[in-house]
């Protein structure tokens, strides 16, 4: 009994050693739009309109950098009567800075800031040349849920306005290694009974 008891604690420490160190992590996800207008050319007079989002990362609450956003996608059209229009597509790769501020819990975080800038890229029309894009928000409450507008700014072209909406939290999923932990308490148990059973029936 003794050493069936110690073979099943080796076995719950040998799964405990699988469990990840690292410090618990959590994701959020905002989608925005943007719509803007501004001025091509002292002629021409435009409107701008687009869709993306952005995903932070985080472990702890404290100032964001530019390496706790894990995805990033923004596509945005200028329109003007001439030449016509212009979609510039941005992703990851393209972000040039990023700030984030994180107050409250892991459970239901604050951001105090958002914001982010990308490089200049060229678009499908190489009449427009390349412009960048910058958005910033004063505050975000993602225990909330709901949709705040926030000034942005795309450069030498528009300047308008984004709406930023929490997407859905993603589900947890057990680790492999958690679930070997839990499987080991089981079968420790179940072996412990097996072998009180037997001991009983011999009696």
């Amino acid at each position: 009994m003794f050493r069936s008891r110690i073979a099943v604690l080796a076995l719950a420490v040998f799964s405990a050693a699988l469990l990840p160190s690292h410090a618990k992590a959590d994701t959020l996800t905002y989608n925005f739009t943007y719509t803007g207008a501004g001025e091509y050319s002292p002629t021409y007079a435009s409107t701008a309109s687009g869709s993306g989002s952005i995903t932070l990362t985080f472990s702890s609450l404290t100032a964001g950098t530019l390496a706790e956003v894990s995805a990033f996608s923004f596509t945005d059209t200028i329109t003007t009567p001439s030449p016509a229009s212009s979609t510039f597509t941005y992703g990851l790769a393209n972000l040039l800075a990023s700030g984030e501020t994180y107050g409250g819990t892991l459970a239901n975080p604050t951001l105090a800031t958002l914001s982010f800038s990308t490089t200049a890229i060229a678009g499908t029309n190489s009449s427009f040349g390349t412009v960048n894009f910058s958005l910033a928000y004063p505050a975000v409450n993602p225990g909330t849920g709901t949709t705040q507008t926030g000034g942005s700014f795309y450069q030498d072209d528009t300047t308008g306005t984004t709406v930023l909406t929490l997407g859905s939290p993603a589900a947890t999923t057990p680790e492999p290694s958690s679930l070997l932990l839990l499987g080991t308490g089981f079968a420790g148990t179940g072996l412990l009974l097996f072998r009180r059973r037997s001991a009983a029936s011999q009696l």
